[in-house]
């Protein structure tokens, strides 16, 4: 199994295809860990605007939570 540090490294490196790089910020976007990894968040807006990756935030609404 890949791990998040390895899949960035081959995206720096050049090596991922656009589907893997759409799968990739989908990933970081799920687990909320886009925000480690400010180095995507230009290709993140550009994959949401396009349709490619969608972002639903998990505290949506706070209040909710009790």
């Amino acid at each position: 199994m890949v791990k998040l540090p390895q899949l960035v490294q081959m995206y720096t490196d050049g090596l991922m295809s656009p589907l893997e790089q759409i799968e990739l910020v989908q990933i970081l976007l799920d687990t909320e860990l886009l925000s480690e990894y400010p180095q995507f968040d230009k290709l993140a807006d550009y994959f949401i605007s396009e349709g490619l990756c969608y972002y639903v935030p998990i505290n949506i609404m706070p209040e909710l939570k009790d």
